[in-house]
């Protein structure tokens, strides 16, 4: 059936055609045909002579033209969305791919080049925002009894984020960008364009990790996390180097494979999209070979200690189980002491207290009721790190989600408060408002939040006559590389995250957990140790090895010998920060503004052309 006959058949539908005769949705329809006419202005260019009559029936054939002429493009977002989410960890592949990644966003991109304005090129975006985030991101759905919003936040999140960056993805990679009033039709071959796409997905990837809204998962750099060899570059770049690389390699092939909109390109354009491929490689190599040699070249190692983290394997969300969870705690952490012996220091995980601890010191003395948490500290003789509210101040009211350290004789010697929340879930913004508060509380299910912390604060403690001291980053603060790197420049000498992923359910959520806190460990060349819930629970060396884990959703505990590094100077990253990404964005931008900028001369040029052609 010709795509023509299906909007025919749609308007003889004797039932919708009756109810469209009504007046009030005759108006509703004249209004969507202006909203119509803004995401394909030129849809009467490919239809047939007098089939669009301005009509109210002219709406529906209108839509269907419209999905007729952007599906391929639509198919192959989606298929990029796939791609992209099979690429990342996911519950088949743990670790995803570093085979898909160097080519997960290539049909993306051609989806890109395809479409004819920018209007269409942000419906691109939304699909595969869409489709990637719900593939890759759906273990969202089990966040507590507000999971709706979760997920649903994250996606629509995604797809405006999309909606906005493809349209700049369009105008720097597609021919078509000429059909707007961006470029000329003199320039229409973009120079060096897999270099700017490159840079402007880095540029982006930074933008959506920073500030309230800040989920730095997903990253391009993620999907070949695996290989050893290429991750040790996250001590020059961080985590931006390696993920232009992999966008590179997608833009390079999508160089090869496409001319500017016109199918295969002409040998002299075949050869220069080869070069953009070998140049590919060739940074691939280079990424790789140095980090072979960086790999043989062991960062000094000025002490080790012994530690045993605890991995209950309970949710401290859930209601009526704090007491049962404290003492598998508590006993897990005897059966570690009495096989192995007393450790340098015992840590469990986030919010494994559920009361704020110096104010209920006298509840704890008696709780639980078969082995009162006080007794047990004073038994073990041992400092604890643990995860629990702590007062902002003594006469306030607010609490932050905090890491503290209990000695043995029940005394906090330091705590911690989380600086990055996870919005609309641990910070709420206006939540001082009594009619936010009630709107969350009785539509989202939120009734508290957080309040954040606002200082780099570090743990200290002593193991074989050395002192050690270490940050203590909360749950997926472990994920952002600016945290990671004020603790780093506080002077810590290794990172203790606290996690609680419990409430995921699923092995993928914890191992992309794991994947972007992996690049920690190189960026600062810093040991990792992380203790969770339910996993991923490991301690990785500087080198982002793995020296020793538990598996998932697994009650154990995991006694440990951990290396202490110090590098003989800070990395290059550690030193500059994000200085590589925001460099790609104002490379982005300048670009942008220069063709803006030189649009109207472009066109006085081909004017003149014109005119002297006549």
């Amino acid at each position: 059936m010709d795509i023509r006959d299906v909007g025919h058949e749609i308007m003889a539908s004797r039932s919708w055609w009756k109810f469209s005769e009504g007046p009030i949705l005759t108006h509703i329809m004249e209004k969507f045909q202006v909203f119509f006419f803004y995401f394909d202005p030129n849809c009467s260019k490919i239809a047939p002579s007098g089939l669009f009559d301005g009509s109210v029936s002219d709406i529906t054939r209108r839509f269907v033209y419209h999905l007729h002429g952007m599906s391929t493009s639509l198919l192959l977002a989606a298929f990029s969305g796939f791609l992209y989410s099979v690429s990342l960890p996911n519950e088949l592949l743990p670790f995803g791919s570093p085979l898909i990644g160097p080519i997960a966003v290539v049909p993306v991109f051609l989806a890109v080049v395809r479409v004819r304005s920018i209007r269409h090129a942000a419906t691109v975006g939304v699909v595969f925002g869409v489709v990637s985030t719900l593939l890759s991101n759906y273990w969202l759905m089990f966040f507590g009894e507000f999971s709706v919003w979760t997920i649903g936040g994250v996606t629509v999140g995604y797809a405006a984020y999309n909606a906005l960056f493809f349209p700049f993805l369009w105008v720097i990679s597609s021919p078509k960008a000429s059909l707007t009033t961006v470029l000329s039709s003199r320039d229409r071959v973009l120079p060096y364009r897999p270099v700017l796409i490159a840079a402007a997905w880095v540029a982006y990837e930074l933008l959506k990790s920073r500030g309230f809204l800040a989920y730095p998962w997903g990253l391009a750099a993620y999907t070949v996390s695996s290989v050893q060899s290429l991750i040790q570059s996250g001590e020059l770049f961080g985590v931006w180097g390696l993920s232009f690389v992999v966008v590179f390699l997608n833009a390079s092939i999508l160089e090869f494979i496409s001319a500017p909109g016109t199918g295969f390109p002409d040998p002299k354009e075949r050869r220069r999209a080869l070069g953009y491929i070998v140049s590919a490689l060739a940074l691939v190599v280079t990424f790789a070979g140095f980090g072979m040699v960086r790999l043989r070249q062991e960062v000094p190692i000025v002490g080790e200690f012994t530690a045993v983290l605890i991995q209950p394997n309970t949710d401290s969300w859930e209601t009526g189980n704090e007491e049962s969870s404290l003492l598998v705690l508590q006993s897990l952490t005897r059966e570690a002491i009495i096989e192995h012996g007393r450790p340098d220091i015992v840590v469990w995980s986030e919010t494994s207290l559920r009361r704020p601890y110096p104010e209920n010191q006298e509840f704890f003395g008696r709780f639980p009721a078969r082995d009162p948490f006080t007794q047990f500290l004073r038994e073990i003789e041992t400092p604890l790190v643990t995860g629990a509210p702590w007062r902002v101040t003594p006469d306030a009211h607010d609490y932050m989600n905090a890491v503290i350290m209990i000695k043995p004789d029940g005394s906090v010697s330091e705590w911690y408060g989380k600086q990055q929340l996870v919005p609309f879930a641990e910070e709420i913004p206006f939540w001082e408002f009594s009619f936010v508060r009630e709107f969350f509380r009785s539509v989202v299910g939120i009734f508290g939040v957080w309040t954040p912390g606002n200082e780099s604060r570090l743990f200290g403690f002593s193991a074989d006559g050395h002192e050690y001291s270490f940050s203590a980053p909360i749950c997926f603060e472990d994920a952002f590389a600016n945290v990671v790197r004020r603790f780093d420049h506080a002077g810590a000498d290794l990172h203790v995250n606290l996690t609680n992923n419990s409430w995921s359910r699923t092995d993928s959520a914890q191992y992309q957990h794991f994947v972007a806190a992996l690049f920690r460990t190189v960026e600062t060349r810093r040991t990792l140790v992380r203790s969770t819930n339910s996993g991923f629970t490991v301690v990785l060396d500087a080198h982002g090895r793995t020296i020793d884990s538990l598996p998932m959703f697994t009650a154990a505990y995991l006694h440990v010998t951990v290396p202490v590094h110090a590098p003989s100077h800070r990395t290059v990253y550690s030193a500059t920060g994000d200085i590589v990404p925001i460099l790609f964005l104002i490379l982005v931008t300048v670009f942008l503004v220069a063709r803006v900028h030189t649009r109207d001369r472009h066109h006085r040029l081909d004017r003149a052309d014109d005119a002297a052609g006549d």
